[in-house]
């Protein structure tokens, strides 16, 4: 699972939904690993087109 926090999305988000929906296939990336808990740290993967994609948005 990955933290709504850890999405790329530069703006708050109310509701993980609006993102990402039960049963989507996304890219994610390891970014740590808690042996204590065991747990791992996921993100999201964002690919070149979505920065572009973002940055038209705010222009």
């Amino acid at each position: 699972m990955v933290h709504i926090s850890k999405f790329g999305i530069k703006e708050r988000v109310a509701n993980v939904n609006d993102i990402a929906k039960v049963g989507d296939i996304i890219e994610v990336r390891v970014y740590g690993i808690d042996k204590e808990k065991g747990r791992i740290q996921l993100e999201k993967v964002v690919k070149e087109e979505e920065k572009k994609e973002e940055v038209n948005i705010i222009l």
